[in-house]
């Protein structure tokens, strides 16, 4: 019993310090847009990326309905300007806070790999993060639309 109480308390500690790390990661990528207003940022990823992942996300961004669309803050992510800005013509984006991270800082920092990732924020603290995936982009997105809806 020891054993599990001591091994459920060292996890949350770690998981806390994560989400901690994690949190300042947030804040350095985000660099001056990070405020209190932003209660979710999406990161997608458009080069060595699950391709189907990144394009649905994109596609059903939009359709969010009866959430505050500007308290969510998109990154893409890419080697390549040019490819964002490709990426962002006519998506229908333009209700989010968009931030074009042409230098790839994003994966260098581990904060996406091939797949999109969500990060919930709260209180100017990390609560919950997570993977977009072309099986539960519908999923995910419910989430950050529930956290949006409790904040």
């Amino acid at each position: 019993m020891f054993l599990v109480v001591l091994l459920v308390s060292t996890f949350a500690c770690t998981s806390q310090n994560t989400h901690k790390e994690e949190f300042g990661k947030l804040v350095d990528l985000l660099a001056d847009q990070m405020s209190d207003e932003i209660e979710a940022v999406v990161i997608i990823p458009l080069e060595n990326a699950c391709s189907s992942c990144s394009q649905m996300t994109i596609v059903k961004l939009p359709r969010m309905e009866e959430i505050e669309k500007s308290s969510i803050h998109l990154i893409f992510t890419a080697r390549s300007g040019k490819l964002i800005e490709e990426t962002l013509t006519d998506a229908g984006l333009e209700d989010f806070q968009i931030q074009k991270d042409p230098k790839y800082e994003a994966w260098k920092m581990g904060m996406v790999d091939n797949n999109p990732s969500y990060y919930l924020l709260k209180g100017g603290k990390l609560i919950e993060k997570g993977g977009i995936t072309f099986e539960n982009v519908d999923e995910q997105l419910l989430k950050i639309s529930k956290h949006l809806e409790k904040s």
